[in-house]
C-alpha cells in the first residue's frame, strides 16, 4: 500500500509540472547600419550594429565572424562581394536566431527602361592575366569568379548593360593579327571570356562586345603608314579577326558589336568597311555600331553610331553643374557637341550612342595634365620616376552628372545608349589595388568606376529615375 501511494505521489507531480518552473523564450533583437560608404582612394565602410538580450553574434563581412552583441567595425569597402551585409544573433533562451541586413554601398533599384536603352559601362576584358595573378579576393584577376564581383556591382550601380572591350591586335610589321607582339602576354581573349558573356547575359542584361583595331605592342590605336603592308592586308586581317569573333557572340546571344577603328574610319578605307560590315551581317544578326571622335561617311554602314565626347570642356577647374553643362555646346575647341549629334543623326538617320570617359586627375573639366598619359605609360614599360598626379573626384563626379543632363536636356530623342567608362579586373589586382602603387592612381582615380563609390553613388541616383531624367530645368 504504501508502494502504491509513492508511486501515485510521484504520478501528480509529473502531471502537475513538478520542478521548476521553466524560463520564458525572451527573443533577441538586433538592428545593423552602415556609414562612410565614400571615397576613391581605399574607401572604407563602416558597420555598425546593437543587440538586446543577446548572446552570441555573427557577421557575414563576407566571412563569417563571431563579433561582440553591440559594436563596430570598419573594413576596406573592397572587402564587401556581397550586396547585403547580415548580422545573425541568438539568446534569451530563444531558438530561433535573428537577423538584420543592410546594403553595401546603399543603392537604389535602378529604374526598368523600354527595350533598346542603354545604360552601358566598359568592362576591360582584352586579354587574361597570368594564372599566377590573383586578385585582393583571392580570385585569378581574369576568371568568372573575379568578373562576377564587378559585374554585379555595375548592375547594383544601374547599368543595364556592359561593352566587353576586345582588340584587333596589329603586328606593326605585317599588318596581321597577332596575339604575341607583346612578348610579355599573349593577347589572346581571356579563357573565361564567353562565361562571362552568359552570366551577363542570364543577369538580364545587354551585352556589346566593341572590337578595337589596335598596334599590337602600344595597346592604342596608330596612323598606320603602309609602308610595311597594304590596307588589303590589314582590312583582311581585321575582317576575319571580326566575322570569326561574330559567330561565336551569335551562339551566346550577344546584343551588339561596336566596332573602334580610330584613324582608320576615314572616307578613304570606305569599301574596306563596307566590305566588313557585309560580312559581319551574314553571321551576327545583332547591332552593329561604329564607334568614333567625329562624322565620317562610314556611319551609314552601321545601325548605331557611338561618339566618344573627348574634347575638354574647360582649360581651368568648373564646380557648377549648370555651367559644365552649358559648355558642351561650346567646348574648348569651339564645339557645339549635341548639334554635331543632331546633325549626323538628321544626316544618316543612323540611331545615336553616347560615351564618356572622366577623370580624377583633370586639371580643367575633362582636360588631362599634358604628362598624365605618357606617364602611365612610362610608368608601365619601365621604372622611371615621375609626379604622381593630383586628384579631385569633385569634378569628374560633376562631369558625370553633366554628361547625363545634356543628354537628358537636349539629345534624348535621338540617343538610345550612353556609355560611362568603366569597371576593370586589373584595378583589383593585389599589387595595383596598393595605393603606395606607382600605377594606382591610373587605375582607381583615372576614368574608373570600379573602386569609385562616390561617383557609383551619383549614378545610381540616375540610373534610378526613368531614361531622360535630369535634375536641372
Amino acid at each position: 500500500m504504501k508502494k502504491l501511494i509513492s508511486l501515485l505521489f510521484v504520478s501528480v507531480l509529473i502531471g502537475c509540472g513538478g520542478g521548476s518552473p521553466q524560463t520564458p523564450a525572451i527573443q533577441p533583437t538586433v538592428s545593423l547600419s552602415s556609414t562612410n560608404e565614400t571615397g576613391y582612394v581605399n574607401p572604407s565602410v563602416t558597420l555598425t550594429w546593437t543587440s538586446t538580450n543577446a548572446t552570441s553574434c555573427t557577421l557575414n563581412d563576407p566571412t563569417n565572424s563571431t563579433v561582440p552583441t553591440n559594436g563596430s567595425v570598419t573594413k576596406p569597402f573592397s572587402n564587401y562581394l556581397k550586396t547585403n551585409t547580415t548580422i545573425t544573433c541568438i539568446g534569451g533562451y530563444a531558438t530561433t536566431p535573428v537577423s538584420a541586413s543592410v546594403s553595401v554601398p546603399n543603392f537604389s533599384a535602378p529604374a526598368t527602361l523600354q527595350p533598346g536603352k542603354y545604360r552601358l559601362t566598359l568592362l576591360d576584358y582584352r586579354y587574361d592575366t597570368p594564372s599566377t595573378e590573383f586578385n585582393i579576393y583571392g580570385n585569378q584577376t581574369t576568371s568568372l569568379d573575379a568578373m562576377k564581383i564587378l559585374i554585379d556591382r555595375a548592375k547594383n550601380v544601374g547599368f543595364n548593360g556592359f561593352i566587353l572591350t576586345t582588340q584587333a591586335s596589329i603586328d606593326p610589321n605585317t599588318g596581321l593579327i597577332s596575339y604575341t607582339v607583346d612578348k610579355t602576354v599573349v593577347k589572346t581573349l581571356p579563357k573565361d571570356f564567353w562565361k562571362v558573356v552568359d552570366y551577363i547575359k542570364s543577369q538580364g542584361m545587354y551585352v556589346w562586345i566593341s572590337i578595337s583595331i589596335v598596334d599590337g605592342k602600344l595597346d592604342i590605336p596608330v596612323k598606320y603608314t603602309f609602308n610595311n603592308f597594304s590596307k588589303e592586308v590589314l582590312f583582311k586581317s581585321v575582317t576575319d579577326y571580326s566575322v570569326g569573333l561574330a559567330a561565336i557572340a551569335q551562339q551566346h546571344k550577344v546584343d551588339g558589336l561596336l566596332m573602334e577603328g580610330q584613324h582608320l574610319d576615314t572616307r578613304e578605307f570606305q569599301p574596306y568597311w563596307t566590305d566588313m560590315v557585309s560580312k559581319l551581317r551574314m553571321s551576327f544578326s545583332g547591332k552593329l555600331a561604329l564607334s568614333s571622335y567625329g562624322e565620317t561617311p562610314i556611319i551609314a554602314l552601321f545601325d548605331y553610331f557611338n561618339y566618344y565626347t573627348h574634347n575638354a570642356l574647360s582649360n581651368t577647374p568648373i564646380y557648377d553643374l549648370a555651367k559644365i553643362v552649358s559648355l558642351y555646346n561650346n567646348d574648348t575647341l569651339g564645339l557645339d557637341e549635341p548639334k554635331l549629334l543632331r546633325n549626323i543623326y538628321n544626316k544618316y538617320g543612323t540611331k545615336i550612342m553616347i560615351s564618356l570617359n572622366s577623370l580624377s586627375a583633370d586639371v580643367g573639366v575633362g582636360l588631362a595634365p599634358p604628362d598624365y598619359w605618357t606617364a602611365m605609360v612610362t610608368n608601365i614599360f619601365t621604372t622611371t620616376p615621375y609626379s604622381k598626379p593630383a586628384l579631385s573626384n569633385k569634378m569628374k563626379i560633376l562631369k558625370m552628372q553633366a554628361f547625363l543632363e545634356m543628354v537628358a536636356l537636349q539629345i534624348s530623342d535621338i540617343t538610345d545608349g550612353v556609355a560611362i567608362e568603366g569597371f576593370s579586373p586589373w584595378l583589383e589586382v593585389t599589387k595595383f589595388s596598393n595605393p603606395t602603387n606607382p600605377l594606382y592612381p591610373y587605375y582607381a582615380d583615372g576614368a574608373n568606376l570600379t573602386e569609385d563609390i562616390d561617383a557609383q553613388k551619383v549614378l545610381n541616383s540616375y540610373f534610378s529615375k526613368p531614361w531622360g531624367y535630369h535634375s536641372l530645368p
